[in-house]
């Protein structure tokens, strides 16, 4: 459950700390969502992030270097 229903959803970093396990539960959920947006802010560029996504965004030095 979300504290509040929104329609964009911005996690930076959201899973740096949580174990995989938990962090696989959390995305699932997420994921099942209907309308919403979601914005993930990672470094860490997972299968999962590419294929649960419609687009990805590389930035380097702040500017956008990749969108695929």
């Amino acid at each position: 459950m979300l504290v509040a229903n929104r329609l964009i959803i911005l996690m930076d970093e959201s899973f740096s700390s949580i174990d995989s396990n938990n962090t696989k539960i959390i995305k699932e959920y997420i994921m099942s969502l209907k309308d919403k947006i979601i914005i993930e802010v990672t470094h860490d560029i997972t299968e999962d992030i590419l294929n649960n996504y419609d687009r990805i965004i590389y930035l380097e030095e702040g500017k956008i270097k990749k969108i695929i």
